[in-house]
C-alpha cells in the first residue's frame, strides 16, 4: 500500500458457533475463549505494525465481517471493536459507514453497547431462509420473530441506524413458494436494505441437482419483484436492495465494488487490493475446528497483476451490483477503456445485455442478467481469454 493514502479495511472474524455447510469462506467453531482471545492478539499486532508502516490520511469504509464477528466471548469482540474504531480515527469520507456483521443467536446487550461505543451505524446479518427443514439440512438455526425484533430494536438504541438482512437462493430444491416465510419475516422486520446472494454452488460441496442459470434468474425475479412491492429499490441485476436514500451497501463495499479504492483485510486470509496487485492474509480458505497455531497473521499470498487482470477483477466484482464505471476501468488499464473494449462494448450494448450512459457508467439489463457471468468474461485480459478458448477448443 505504499503511497495510497484514500483506501478502506475490512477486519475478518473466523469464528461461529456453526459451521454451515453452504459457506465458502474461512471460519473457525467459536466457544474457546482461549483461543478467540489468541486471535484478537493476532489481530491487534498485525493492525497495529501494517499502521506503522503505512500512513493513511482518508477512510472511505470500513467492515468487520466473517465468520461470526458476534461469536467472539464479550471481552474478545469488544477489543475487535475497538480496534476498528482506531483505524477510522484518521480521517473519514463524508460517506463513511462502519458495518458490522452478527447473528441473532450471538449478540446480546453488551455487544451491542460494544458496537455503539466504536461508533458503528450499519449492521448486517444472514436472515437466510425462515425454513426449518431447510435450515437443518445446512446446519443452520433461525431464531424467533420476536427475538429478531427485539435485537434489531436493541441496535438502533445503541445507534445502529441501518439494518441489512442477507437472503440466499440458488440452493437445490428452492422455489418461490419456499421464500413465503422469509419475505413475511422481511415484512414484519423491515430492515433498511436487504441483499440477495447467489449460492456459487459450482464452488461448495452440496449437490444442487437441477440448479441452472435460468432457475436462479427465476428465483432473483421472484424475490426482486416482492422487495419491490414491499417498497424497497433496486434495479433489475443488482443484489442490493434499500428503503432508504442509498445504494443498500456499505460505504467500504460502495467504494470497493464500484469505484475501485484500495483496501486492506486484516484477520486470517483477508484480501487486500492495491493499484499493483492483491495479496491474501496467512491460512487462505481454512475451515476447521480450531484455530492453528501461528505466530503472526502476515501476507504471504501475494500477487503483482497488469492492469488488464486487475480491471478484469474489478468489473466481475463491481457486476453483484449490475454496474460498472468505465472511467475506472481506464484507471486500471492505463489506457482509454471504450477504445480498449470497442468490440466487446458495441457487441453488448447492441445486443441488449448493457446500456452505458454518457458519463460511461455501464449498467446490465434484464436480459443481460441472464447472462452476467459471460459478460464478465469479456472484460478478462486477452491472454486470459485466449487461455480460456484454447482450453476449450481442446475439451
Amino acid at each position: 500500500m505504499a503511497g495510497v493514502s484514500s483506501l478502506a479495511f475490512y477486519i475478518h472474524v473466523p469464528f461461529c458457533n456453526s459451521l454451515c455447510r453452504f459457506c465458502e469462506y474461512t471460519r473457525v467453531r467459536s466457544g474457546n475463549e482461549a483461543q478467540e482471545s489468541r486471535y484478537a492478539d493476532l489481530l491487534a499486532r498485525q493492525i497495529e505494525s501494517w499502521r506503522a508502516a503505512h500512513p493513511y490520511s482518508l477512510v472511505h469504509g470500513l467492515d468487520v465481517g466473517g465468520g461470526t464477528p458476534t461469536a467472539l466471548n464479550p471481552r474478545a469482540f469488544a477489543r475487535v471493536m475497538k480496534m476498528a474504531a482506531e483505524l477510522f480515527r484518521e480521517g473519514r469520507a463524508s460517506d463513511f459507514e462502519p458495518s458490522v456483521e452478527f447473528s441473532y443467536d450471538t449478540i446480546t446487550a453488551e455487544k451491542m453497547a460494544a458496537i455503539g461505543d466504536a461508533g458503528f451505524t450499519r449492521a448486517s446479518t444472514g436472515l437466510q431462509v425462515v425454513d426449518k427443514r431447510f435450515l437443518s439440512e445446512m446446519e443452520r438455526a433461525s431464531p424467533a420473530l420476536e427475538r429478531m425484533l427485539s435485537v434489531n430494536a436493541g441496535l438502533k438504541a445503541a445507534g445502529v441506524v441501518k439494518l441489512n438482512l442477507d437472503i440466499m437462493y440458488g440452493f437445490a430444491g428452492q422455489t418461490g413458494k419456499s421464500f413465503g416465510a422469509t419475505l413475511h419475516a422481511l415484512e414484519i422486520l423491515r430492515p433498511e436494505q436487504v441483499t440477495l446472494y447467489e449460492v456459487r454452488y459450482n464452488m461448495n460441496a452440496l449437490a444442487h441437482a437441477g440448479v441452472t442459470r435460468e432457475s436462479n434468474y427465476t428465483l432473483y425475479s421472484h424475490l426482486y419483484d416482492s422487495l419491490v412491492s414491499m417498497g424497497y429499490r433496486a434495479r433489475f441485476g443488482q443484489n442490493a436492495f434499500s428503503r432508504v436514500d442509498d445504494e443498500g451497501v456499505s460505504s467500504y463495499l460502495r467504494h470497493r465494488m464500484f469505484d475501485g479504492i484500495p483496501y486492506k483485510g486484516f484477520g486470517i486470509s483477508a484480501q487486500s487490493m492495491s493499484p499493483v496487485g492483491l495479496a491474501y492474509n496467512s491460512l487462505k480458505k481454512y475451515s476447521g475446528e480450531c484455530l492453528p497455531e501461528i505466530a503472526e497473521i502476515v501476507e504471504q499470498d501475494i500477487y503483482r497483476l497488469p492492469g488488464e487482470e486487475l480491471a478484469a477483477k474489478y468489473v466481475a466484482v463491481a457486476l453483484y451490483g449490475g454496474r460498472f464505471k468505465l472511467s475506472v476501468v481506464t484507471n486500471f488499464l492505463g489506457a482509454d477503456a471504450r477504445a480498449h473494449f470497442a468490440p466487446e462494448l458495441d457487441f453488448l450494448v447492441s445486443g441488449g445485455y448493457l446500456s452505458v450512459d454518457d458519463s460511461g457508467e455501464c449498467r446490465v439489463t434484464r436480459k443481460g442478467f441472464r447472462e452476467y457471468g459471460a459478460i464478465a468474461a469479456l472484460f478478462w485480459s486477452d491472454a486470459h481469454k485466449r487461455r480460456w478458448l484454447a482450453w476449450k477448443e481442446g475439451a
